[in-house]
């Protein structure tokens, strides 16, 4: 499972780099075309900007919209999108040790367990980040990271 939505979440990348490229430039029709016009990294940085730009936006402007005014197909893509990259993040975080990046990875995450009813795993994380940042003592909270019980 975890290999699918790495797979899929880069084909999604891809495709939205591909809309943004015929955009910039009509005669790239695929994104091979695209890179055999040797574009430069400055580039396509800043395709990848305006991507990031054009979903934070897009979002809410689709919501905004009556029910039937609304691009369903579209504001699915994009919330695949975010829960595929918070997927890919938590999952780099958690193979290279960074508990802080994790534990800010939680937050979402109790959301969403919450709201498909797999509230057990949304208490434990809740309970976790109590625990470690309100409940114990600072030493204590050390003494428990290092050792990997919390």
């Amino acid at each position: 499972m975890h290999e699918i939505i790495d797979h899929i979440g880069k084909v999604l990348r891809l495709n939205e780099l591909g809309n943004v490229a015929l955009k910039i430039n009509t005669s790239h029709t695929t994104l091979d075309e695209f890179a055999k016009s040797e574009p430069t990294w400055a580039s396509i940085h800043a395709m990848i900007q305006q991507v990031v730009r054009n979903s934070e936006v897009e979002i809410d402007e689709l919501r905004a919209k009556d029910a039937g005014e609304r691009d369903k197909q579209r504001e699915n893509i994009l919330l695949m999108h975010k829960y595929f990259l918070l997927y890919e993040e938590i999952s780099y975080t958690m193979n290279h040790g960074d508990i802080r990046r994790v534990e800010d990875c939680f937050t979402p995450w109790i959301w969403i367990f919450m709201g498909c009813g797999k509230l057990k795993y949304a208490v434990e994380m809740q309970r976790y980040l109590e625990n470690i940042h309100f409940r114990f003592l600072a030493g204590l909270k050390y003494v428990l990271l290092q050792i990997g019980k919390f």
